[in-house]
């Protein structure tokens, strides 16, 4: 998937954003979805919100 480590399309691109981000989401019980269609790519990012 898109967020495994060392996964990436570009020259020269390491692939360990999307995993790193992915972690730290995790870390902090939230979750990360991706929508892509042709000419855009979306993520949202979700986290627990805390008084």
């Amino acid at each position: 998937t898109l967020f495994y480590p060392m996964t990436t399309n570009k020259e020269g691109g390491s692939g360990l954003g999307l995993s790193i981000a992915q972690t730290l989401i995790d870390q902090h019980d939230g979750y990360i979805e991706c929508d892509s269609w042709p000419g855009h790519t979306e993520f949202n990012i979700y986290l627990p919100f805390t008084d």
